[in-house]
């Protein structure tokens, strides 16, 4: 019976440590910057934006079927910890901005769980997105979904872009949530039930803090 069950869980393991992942829950993403960045190739992570210092981590995340992510060196990085989302079909590996220089130099958080952070240099990159571009170029293709804990206020639906406008309706995490205009921290949508029906108003996509209510469906 013990072989048994030790045979399962090394069959088991690889599937759960390949597995993909996207920010489910509002606890997901503890830093979260001005945006995401995009890295499906081998980089080097920097102590300072300058090529002549030193290397901290070396990261090759691998984004094809049967592989993980590897490292130069032994640490307690996880996926989770420095990626906050893993689509392997779709070339996505995202990781949070903390700031931007615009020289070709990212600091980025490269552990969610202690906030450590690091420089990656990429010129001329076009896999950097800001919040608001994130949501703009994957959100209206793909849809939106709430992010699992957020509170009442968030999921009402308001008919202005403010919190004392008129209320249309309290949302339970609908089906599908697509968007057309963003201003400021507020997004109007078009909410989807299971049942077929929608509704359209305005909900608070970004807390005042920088922290989000929703991600895009990948």
């Amino acid at each position: 019976m013990k072989k048994i069950i030790l045979i399962l869980i090394m069959l088991l393991v690889p599937v759960l440590a390949y597995a993909d992942f996207l920010p489910h829950n509002t606890n997901s993403i503890k830093h979260y910057g001005i945006g995401v960045l995009n890295r499906t190739q081998p980089f080097k992570v920097y102590s300072e934006p300058d090529l002549n210092s030193k290397v901290k981590k070396e990261i090759t995340p691998s984004v094809s079927k049967n592989s993980s992510i590897l490292y130069n060196n032994k640490t307690d990085l996880t996926q989770k910890n420095i990626f906050i989302a893993m689509v392997r079909p779709k070339k996505i590996a995202m990781m949070t901005v903390e700031t931007e220089q615009g020289d070709g130099w990212f600091e980025v958080c490269i552990n969610q769980r202690t906030g450590e952070t690091g420089w990656v240099y990429d010129k001329g990159t076009t896999d950097f997105y800001t919040w608001r571009g994130l949501f703009t170029i994957y959100g209206k293709s793909t849809g939106l979904r709430f992010m699992h804990g957020v509170t009442d206020d968030i999921q009402t639906l308001y008919a202005k872009d403010s919190e004392n406008s008129q209320v249309i309706k309290m949302l339970e995490y609908p089906s599908k949530i697509n968007f057309s205009m963003i201003r400021g921290n507020w997004m109007l949508v078009t909410a989807h039930e299971y049942d077929g029906s929608y509704n359209i108003g305005w909900l608070k996509w970004r807390n005042d803090d920088g922290s989000l209510n929703l991600f895009p469906i990948f």
